[in-house]
């Protein structure tokens, strides 16, 4: 049951037909309106979206350019229902703008003979309302490249906007942890050393939900990537997804099979198997994930993976938690540690000193620039892997179907999303999250800042720093649209589960892929990504 809520802004004499029939300046057409908006309401909820809709109906340039305006939110927490709405066409969908989550395989698609989604080229290209810079310029460039669509004539554009800009990664027993007298771990191998010691003493270390089905949260599988990128660089991660490898004869990227080879899968992978094999709690398998959280802020667990939507998603139960006299454990989220394979790579640093690379990333951390003993390079190469940021916020997006009944309300209403004031309306409402503009409230209201979690404060620093690389989602490019090419072929269970409850390993995970691409499949993808057309 989708839970109705209306702002009406007209009064009973501004619904006259004269008031239809007046126009603005520059001859467009204004009248009193209702702009329908479709919300999913998941982790970040939906309160930041009734404080933006209320500021925009208020502005001025808004009721100069549409009159008196209403946006009546309807929302549930279907993640299927924006997509199966969009399809069903203009007569069965009322919705001009819907914020949903995994729209990408709409992006491109036909109902009809028209495309279901409007292009928002236009959007992205045009003003901020009331600021001087582009929409496109204000939002985060990792951010602008991984909501990039190009069809199969290898046209470019963007069909959706992010709503939602949150740092997956791994939460971590604050309490706890200094009772062990342990650092926040900022290696692989100080965090499974952590692990490894915790899990002695009291059974296990992470705790999560590993259940199969409609509510698993496969939050490790976010944390593929990350150590995966770390370990390759940004620039080899996004040429995985290309399908490209570095020739040394011609000195450009070309198409290979032996992109997956790319080392880093392997260690990304292991990293993970270490963790969950020896350190999953016992019953993981056979709780929801909602429950699981439950324990873990009762003090059950060192770690958990999950994002920065935790400390929301989990304010009602915290509350009850302690109305009811029961002790809830400090929760943070750390920066994903580096992992220690990287030292691989490096030509200043053994292989074997995690110490020495613990060191540089505590050096970065502080700010320093260099580090007595480690090379430029090599500094730089640790330098981006602890800037790389995994956000689930780019499968967030806002869209508009083609056939909207308010389309130049529906693309202003997503304009005013880039504006300072709807960012600190996001800040405030989601208690921290943000999205993925240009916006640092610990400058533009230092007041709001000092109100937020520890958790909240180290994703905005995250966010806002210059050297922040957010990646991008696999399901943009080619490889992965018309490659059919995931993470890994035979993944269709979460690591959790094939780490734990059965033969998988790191290695046969990984062996599989190059294997099977070899053999049988890869001569067919590389042709239907050189049909499809590039810049």
């Amino acid at each position: 049951m989708k839970k109705f809520v209306s702002l009406m802004m007209a009064s009973a004499l501004a619904l006259s037909a004269t008031a239809f029939a007046a126009c603005g300046k520059g001859g467009e057409e204004k009248g009193d309106r209702t702009l329908n908006v479709y919300a999913l309401n998941a982790g970040y909820k939906v309160e930041w979206l009734e404080g933006v809709k209320q500021a925009f109906a208020s502005e001025g340039w808004v009721k100069e350019k549409y009159g008196n305006v209403a946006v009546d939110i309807d929302e549930d927490s279907d993640v299927a229902y924006a997509a199966d709405i969009i399809k069903s066409g203009r007569t069965a969908n009322k919705y001009d703008v819907l914020f949903g989550m995994n729209l990408q395989a709409l992006y491109g698609l036909r109902g009809g003979k028209d495309y279901l989604l409007a292009d928002l080229k236009d959007v992205y290209e045009s003003t901020v309302p009331g600021e001087t810079i582009d929409v496109q310029n204000k939002m985060l460039e990792s951010a602008v490249k991984a909501n990039e669509y190009m069809n199969v004539k290898g046209e470019k554009s963007w069909y959706a906007m992010p709503w939602a800009g949150g740092y997956n990664g791994i939460l971590y027993n604050a309490e706890k942890l200094a009772e062990g007298d342990y650092q926040v771990p900022v290696t692989t191998d100080e965090m499974l050393a952590i692990m490894a010691a915790e899990t002695e003493k009291n059974g296990y270390s992470i705790m999560q939900s590993s259940k199969e089905g409609e509510k698993k949260a496969t939050y490790w599988e976010h944390l593929f990537p990350t150590w995966w990128a770390q370990y390759e660089g940004y620039n080899n991660y996004t040429k995985f997804w290309e399908g490209k490898v570095y020739n040394e004869e011609t000195s450009s990227y070309e198409y290979s099979v032996d992109i997956f080879k790319q080392q880093g899968r392997l260690e990304s992978l292991k990293v993970i198997e270490n963790a969950l094999k020896e350190n999953l709690y016992e019953r993981a398998p056979s709780i929801d994930y909602g429950p699981a959280q439950r324990m873990f802020v009762k003090g059950e667990g060192m770690f958990m993976a999950c994002g920065d939507w935790f400390d929301m998603e989990m304010s009602d139960t915290i509350r009850d938690l302690v109305n009811h006299g029961d002790k809830v454990y400090d929760i943070q989220m750390m920066k994903t540690p580096v992992i220690s394979a990287i030292n691989e790579k490096l030509d200043s640093i053994a292989d074997d000193d995690d110490a020495t690379l613990a060191a540089v990333v505590r050096a970065i951390d502080n700010g320093e620039t260099s580090y007595e003993g480690v090379s430029e390079e090599d500094f730089e190469t640790v330098k981006q892997a602890r800037n790389i940021l995994y956000s689930v916020g780019n499968y967030h997006t806002a869209v508009i179907p083609s056939y909207a009944r308010n389309m130049d309300l529906a693309k202003d209403f997503l304009r005013y999303l880039a504006t300072d004031k709807a960012n600190e309306i996001y800040t405030q409402k989601t208690g921290g999250s943000g999205l993925f503009f240009k916006y640092n409230v610990k400058e533009s209201n230092p007041t709001l800042y000092e109100t937020l979690s520890d958790t909240a404060k180290m994703r905005i620093d995250c966010f806002n720093s210059p050297d922040a690389l957010v990646l991008p989602i696999p399901n943009n490019y080619n490889m992965f649209i018309y490659g059919n090419v995931r993470n890994f072929k035979t993944n269709f269970s979460s690591y959790e589960y094939l780490f734990t409850q059965t033969k998988t390993t790191a290695q046969s995970l990984y062996e599989y892929d190059i294997d099977k691409y070899t053999a049988t499949e890869w001569d067919a993808i590389q042709a239907i990504l050189e049909g499809v057309g590039e810049e």
